[in-house]
């Protein structure tokens, strides 16, 4: 048996200006669980790209086995062995099992028709070896979501594949389903099968893997056997040193609770007890997948939920993102090019609609009176006036995300609700947005912020609540949350001491 299942040797990768993976070395053996760790943006997804072909790096190289692999070629190295689960699946839902796990490698004849009696047995064995119990003749879209990834890592082992990378198998499965997966990588590897297992949950990373590797702003900054660290010696090397956060301004510590949640539930979410202060910038921190933006989408009325919400004692219900912007509840998405602008309209344009909405029915808004509102907003917000009359594409991302900033504003929010708020911005208008949040904060609005950036979230927000599977595993001032201690909590699923 070869030393080598799969290995990166001294790989780099830029991409404009930036450095995404530099000297990147990595050796999983045969029948090793290596995991692959990292924050966001630490470069797991073009050390993933690259080891699967899709990526060509700029030096360095891949090896399967004793083979050297052709760079950026990604039939090559499924044709070495390479398979790769990613977090969206792709399997063809009105299909059969049978026919999903066969998808890899087709046994055809000479003619190039099917041979059905060794696609079938073929399937069924490789659902036996990794104990899937389910008809071959079931279409995969009736399956659960853990089925469903077990059937994606069985067409990987039927196409021949010897090393499987499994993408945050376990983002969205729930703690049985989660335990089940574990013992299928584990069965994998105890059968000769190299498995890369990337994640951002250091307890089931800790638990399933025989070696780590820690990437951080594209270089490897450890790799250890598993029994041989902790979960502080990992989360150390994640995030490196732990800064001191510079807080724009301060919070309302006894301030009146605006918005308190009790018991809510929703898609994905819950149960969830939270409490929101005025004057209070509240930070929610989450992996992907750990429910910030659903939360804030339920209180957007955008996602249904049950439970309670409460809004300066009165409850409200909220069925539709209509009633939750009457209640003065409004949610900022994180993606202003699909859900947030019109980018073909200017940024008067945009901003005025706020208006609109919230002018009675029986008048016709003056679009005199409204233009000369947007501009007084744009001016607020730092939006150049002489973009008010051009089409938003045409603005910067930092620009379009202040004109979204006024839009938003402009319904007069009691709670507003920002979701990944500086997404696809230069630091000068990271920065210019901070100073906007916190200038309304000033104001006696609650703002509550949903990020994956821990070091961002701890810059400005007053209070800190970390969210793992759909609910907060930890609540506090920000002056009790270090980087380290809330990579523990969202990562471990409790709150780090």
């Amino acid at each position: 048996m070869s030393a080598c299942a799969i290995a990166a040797r001294r790989v780099s990768k830029r991409y404009g200006g930036v450095q995404a993976l530099h000297d990147v070395s990595l050796t999983v053996r045969p029948g090793e669980v290596h995991a692959l760790l990292g924050a966001n943006g630490a470069g797991k997804s073009t050390l993933i790209g690259v080891l699967s072909g899709a990526v060509a790096p700029d030096s360095g190289y891949v090896q399967v086995g004793n083979q050297r692999l052709r760079s950026g070629d990604v039939i090559a190295a499924k044709r070495a062995g390479v398979g790769v689960v990613h977090q969206e699946l792709m399997l063809f839902p009105d299909l059969t099992v049978e026919e999903n796990v066969a998808a890899a490698r087709l046994p055809l004849n000479r003619v190039g028709l099917v041979r059905r009696r060794e696609r079938r047995l073929g399937a069924a064995s490789v659902l036996l070896k990794i104990g899937l119990a389910v008809p071959l003749s079931q279409k995969a879209g009736t399956l659960t979501l853990a089925q469903q990834q077990i059937v994606e890592i069985g067409r990987t082992l039927f196409g021949g594949g010897r090393v499987l990378i499994l993408d945050e198998p376990t983002s969205a499965l729930s703690q049985p389903e989660v335990k089940a997966l574990l013992g299928v990588i584990r069965a994998l590897a105890a059968a000769g099968t190299g498995v890369i297992f990337v994640s951002h949950r250091l307890d089931e990373a800790m638990q399933v893997s025989d070696e780590i590797t820690v990437l951080r702003d594209g270089e490897v900054k450890g790799t250890w056997a598993t029994r041989e660290v902790d979960v502080a010696d990992v989360t150390r090397a994640m995030v490196g040193e732990v800064t001191t956060p510079h807080v724009r301004s301060a919070g309302g510590t006894d301030a009146e609770t605006v918005l308190a949640l009790r018991d809510l539930r929703g898609p994905g979410l819950g149960p969830v007890a939270l409490d929101f202060h005025a004057g209070e910038i509240t930070g929610l921190i989450g992996l992907e997948g750990a429910g910030t933006d659903r939360l804030l989408r339920v209180l957007g009325g955008a996602l249904p939920a049950a439970g309670e919400i409460r809004l300066r004692g009165q409850r409200l219900h909220l069925a539709h993102p209509a009633d939750a912007l009457r209640a003065g509840l409004v949610y900022m998405p994180p993606d202003r090019k699909l859900e947030g602008l019109w980018l073909d309209r200017s940024s008067v344009w945009n901003i005025a609609t706020a208006a609109v909405r919230r002018t009675p029915a029986w008048r016709w808004p003056g679009w005199a009176a409204l233009r000369e509102q947007a501009c007084r907003r744009m001016a607020e917000f730092g939006v150049r006036l002489s973009a008010a009359e051009q089409p938003v594409r045409f603005l910067s991302g930092g620009n379009q995300q202040r004109v979204l900033f006024a839009r938003v504003v402009a319904q007069h929010p009691a709670v507003l609700l920002l979701s990944d708020p500086t997404r696809g911005v230069d630091v000068k208008a990271k920065a210019a947005i901070y100073d906007l949040i916190a200038a309304l904060a000033a104001k006696g609005m609650v703002v509550c912020v949903a990020g994956s950036d821990i070091e961002e979230i701890l810059s400005f927000a007053h209070r800190i609540a970390c969210m793992r599977s759909g609910i907060v595993v930890a609540v506090g001032a920000r002056e009790a949350f270090s980087s380290m201690r809330v990579m523990e909590c969202i990562s471990s699923g409790h709150d780090a001491k």
